[in-house]
């Protein structure tokens, strides 16, 4: 990701050379800084931009951070000097437009916006302009600008015979609103002795933060057109323009007096606008849009991150437009700040996906398209049922290759039918068993499955569909069949009254249950001649016991007990077993309270609780306040009983004595 970065006054160093072509001749040599040069005669400048990496406190970055620092759109300009013509651009094969290299001649990332095309020259104002994109620090690029001395020394445009005429350039680089002067390099025609006086630039009043220095002393001839330096550019203020007091500027140039000239510019600080986002309609949830932000007029606003077709959480964004602000967003994401606020809309819509039928098979009705249902668009996560079975004289429909019932993904969905001939029937088998049978298997252990399916008819059956239906259960690679998905296999064929084995795995985890039960199901089936018994249904299921070890029961009481109470030991429990907790008696001043999950004693253990951790359970013993009273009540209840006890045993005692009398009377009367 490229890091955008401010920087400060040394933004970037433009050097710009010289060298002078002599008359026709195919030869070139470097010239030296305030050198004559000839007439009528071709001058090169060539502008190096240095990209340094460096931040608006011009605070550099590490080496390994500037290596991946890239800059922003950098505006170079350069107003050929009064009196020179320009030719055009330096076009090499060594690629002298746009060569970017090392301070050790190697090739490294930055280019001219638009090649040889982005190479400007305004007639009107003398200035040759391009822009310099994702120069990467450390690095640096080289255009070449090829101009033409005059013929005479003499300026024709004047009233005055010049005995000597001086060419100062000094291009500069901006990016946004920071702008940075290159050196000035100096040539001339003419007498080496003439008169000459300066050209002297300052800044008046308050300097801001970043303007670039302008500390340029040039000299002229008097009478000689003089070009005035270009406007600074500086983030959040406006710059007066070049004044002077010692002679009138027109059109960016003036006639230089015989005395010394100074030009002076001032900044006034520059108002801001505020950039604000609005969504229109439904957004996601997990979408949150920018924070308002003020700029200045001029400055370059990075629009938000998303554009147009972005995809969040099931929305396509749809862009933004511009409500207010008149303003164009570039295909980079961003624009122009004007002298007014801006506001931004965006807007989103909801992304459905389509569930598509189509029939597969060599047996399909003449009439297939009129039978396939319409296709249907779904949100991802709605629920989707499947197309009733179509009908056709002659065949039989072996079904959607689908569950009835699914969720919708958040992509497309096609589902497959086949069909038969409505001929003969035939009906396979199916079988699974356990290779590896165990009496039960532990987290980490893999059971392993044989599913074998046999052709009891006399004839190959094809494409055979063979589901399982638990999740976690995945089919091992073979030459024999193919895997479809993770829950589906399909045999290409079984020769007649064949068999193919298909292998499964199953990992034993933290989420297995007890008991797992693994169920495949034979779903379709093909013949020349032949359908399917659909009337039967073909599936197979084994079961194993998960053993998840035990859980242990730990208990404590928390505060005073009775001298004779005895603490249970630790329980040792069967993992995913229900268990009741331990019973506590009766002793006599205390009350039982029950067994608690924390020792704050506010969640109740409740019996048959299934354990799969370990526990401790809290109890506590709540002393009687009156336990006189208690004891008397205890007294009573005992005198009750054995009263109780008396009064039965008095029954039973005169209840034989009466049967006694009786028995004597019944006697005595049978013996008179």
């Amino acid at each position: 990701m490229k890091k955008k970065v401010i920087f400060s006054v040394i933004l970037v160093i433009l050097i710009c050379g010289l060298m002078f072509i002599f008359g026709s001749k195919s030869f070139a040599e470097p010239l030296e800084n305030g050198q004559e040069v000839q007439k009528d005669s071709d001058l090169t400048y060539y502008l190096t931009v240095n990209y340094d990496g460096k931040d608006y406190d011009a605070v550099e970055s590490s080496d390994t951070q500037i290596s991946k620092i890239s800059s922003d759109v950098i505006l170079v300009e350069d107003r050929i000097p009064y009196g020179l013509t320009f030719k055009g651009f330096v076009e090499t094969n060594d690629g002298s437009i746009g060569a970017v290299k090392r301070s050790d001649g190697s090739s490294c990332a930055g280019y001219v916006v638009d090649g040889v095309n982005g190479l400007k020259y305004d007639t009107n104002t003398g200035v040759v302009s391009y822009k310099v994109k994702n120069l990467m620090a450390g690095c640096s690029l080289t255009v070449g600008i090829i101009t033409h001395t005059p013929s005479t020394v003499d300026d024709p445009n004047t009233a005055y015979v010049e005995v000597r005429r001086d060419f100062y350039n000094s291009a500069t680089a901006g990016e946004r609103f920071l702008t940075s002067n290159s050196n000035t390099v100096h040539v001339f025609m003419g007498e080496e002795n003439a008169t000459l006086y300066n050209v002297k630039y300052e800044y008046t009043g308050d300097i801001p933060k970043g303007a670039p220095d302008v500390s340029i002393l040039t000299s002229y001839t008097a009478n000689s057109i003089v070009s005035v330096l270009n406007e600074v550019k500086v983030l959040g203020y406006k710059f007066s323009g070049w004044t002077s007091d010692d002679v009138s500027i027109n059109n960016g140039s003036f006639v230089m007096p015989n005395k010394n000239v100074v030009l002076k510019g001032s900044f006034t600080k520059d108002s801001t606008y505020t950039v604000s986002y609005k969504v229109d309609g439904n957004m996601p949830n997990s979408y949150t849009k920018p924070a308002d932000a003020k700029y200045y007029m001029g400055e370059v606003v990075n629009v938000n991150s998303l554009k147009n077709g972005d995809v969040v959480d099931g929305y396509r964004f749809l862009g933004w437009n511009v409500q207010s602000g008149n303003v164009t967003i570039s295909t980079d994401n961003d624009f122009e700040m004007p002298a007014a606020d801006v506001i931004l809309v965006g807007k989103f819509e909801r992304i459905s996906y389509k569930v598509s039928y189509k029939f597969q098979g060599i047996n399909i009705p003449s009439n297939w398209s009129s039978l396939l249902p319409a296709d249907a668009n779904y949100y991802p996560g709605d629920k989707v049922s499947v197309s009733k079975d179509p009908v056709a004289t002659g065949y039989k429909f072996l079904g959607w290759y689908s569950e009835k019932n699914f969720t919708m993904p958040d992509s497309d969905v096609v589902i497959y039918g086949e069909w038969a001939l409505n001929a003969g029937v035939f009906e396979p088998t199916i079988v699974e068993e356990i290779v590896n049978k165990q009496s039960s298997y532990k987290k980490g252990d893999v059971v392993n499955f044989k599913i074998t399916v046999t052709n009891t008819a006399t004839y190959p059956i094809k494409d055979v569909m063979v589901k399982d239906y638990n999740s976690k259960t995945k089919f091992v690679e073979s030459n024999d069949y193919n895997i479809m998905s993770k829950s589906m296999v399909k045999i290409d064929s079984i020769p007649a009254n064949g068999s193919v084995v298909i292998n499964a795995s199953y990992t034993v985890d933290d989420d297995s249950l007890k008991i797992e039960v693994n169920e495949v199901e034979l779903v379709g089936a093909l013949a020349d001649n032949s359908i399917l018994n659909t009337d039967k249904d073909y599936k197979a299921k084994v079961a194993f016991n998960i053993k998840r070890g035990n859980v242990v029961v730990n208990y404590e009481i928390v505060g005073e007990a009775p001298f004779e109470y005895v603490k249970p030991g630790s329980k040792t429990v069967e993992y995913d077993e229900k268990y009741d907790s331990e019973k506590v008696e009766y002793y006599e001043g205390y009350n039982f309270d029950g067994w608690y999950l924390d020792s704050n004693f506010k969640t109740k253990y409740k019996n048959g609780t299934r354990l799969t951790n370990n526990i401790t359970l809290y109890g506590k013993f709540v002393k009687i306040s009156n336990p006189i009273t208690r004891t008397i009540h205890t007294m009573y209840h005992k005198y009750i009983f054995l009263l109780i006890l008396g009064v039965m045993f008095v029954c039973v005692v005169l209840f034989k004595i009466v049967r006694r009398v009786k028995f004597y009377r019944m006697e005595k009367s049978a013996r008179k």
